[in-house]
């Protein structure tokens, strides 16, 4: 499944694992129904008490995705952000997709 396939629907999870040093992000994407334009929040918190912050926006400008991120953002995010927007950068390069591991849906991070 293509990153961009996952994401059209209206409420969804997606992971991504850095192979390297093996960090784990999970971002929750959520849109109006059949709208161009995804809220991206990033998990946090402990095992027993996860919440998403806020980071950005995926926004589809003439057929490409693009990650724009909030004015906002905390400082220890920005990181997050660096990945989700390097995911959309990437997401058709086969060689630099192979850098990281996707789990389409959600899983539990510690």
């Amino acid at each position: 499944m293509s990153i961009i396939k996952h994401i059209d629907q209206d409420f969804c999870h997606l992971v991504v694992v850095n192979k390297k040093n093996n960090n784990e992000y999970c971002f929750k994407f959520q849109r109006k129904p059949h709208e161009n334009f995804w809220f991206v929040s990033i998990q946090d918190g402990t095992w027993s008490e996860k919440y998403y912050m806020p980071i950005g926006t995926i926004r589809v400008w003439r057929g490409k995705f693009g990650a724009h991120q909030n004015k906002s953002i905390d400082e220890k995010y920005k990181i997050a952000f660096n990945c989700l927007e390097w995911l959309f950068d990437n997401h058709d390069k086969k060689e630099k997709m192979e850098l990281v591991q996707i789990v389409y849906g959600k899983i539990n991070l510690v």
